[in-house]
């Protein structure tokens, strides 16, 4: 794979360009990497009245709970104004989707197992455990190299 870089001051907007015969993993993972520095790095979370500013690497997961999106980190739960697509969008290579209503950040995975019905529990490492849906099963072990 060749790496082309043209620096030129004559340039007025950056352009990312790649070529290829075909989409491969590698290209992917490229793009995953691009698309993750133009993410916002910084959340405003609300816990009672106070508005506090998270930023997404402190964040193990986003989930929904009792139709409110959430936001925890090792030490707290933040209910955040967006919708779990937003947030999607918003985190970048670092997060994984595991189910239509939650997902985690893959720096704070700490095991996984099966469970005879098909699912994935996955252990975070603050002790807490999640359930991923099967529908996500495949992304989930292609994301994680299973």
């Amino acid at each position: 794979m060749k790496i082309k870089l043209d620096i030129n001051p004559t340039i007025t907007e950056d352009t990312i360009s790649i070529k290829s015969a075909e989409m491969t993993d590698d290209i992917e993972k490229i793009i995953r990497c691009i698309e993750a520095v133009n993410t916002a790095d910084i959340l405003n979370g609300r816990k009672d009245e106070t508005i506090y500013r998270i930023s997404l690497k402190d964040v193990h997961r986003f989930f929904i709970e009792d139709k409110v999106m959430r936001m925890q980190t090792s030490e707290n739960t933040f209910s955040i104004d967006k919708r779990l697509y937003e947030v999607e969008e918003l985190t970048g290579v670092d997060f994984i989707k595991i189910s239509k209503s939650e997902i985690v950040n893959i720096h704070f995975l700490d095991h996984l197992s099966m469970t005879p019905s098909g699912q994935i529990k996955i252990y975070m490492t603050n002790g807490e455990f999640t359930y991923s849906s099967r529908r996500y099963l495949k992304t989930i072990k292609e994301r994680l190299s299973l």
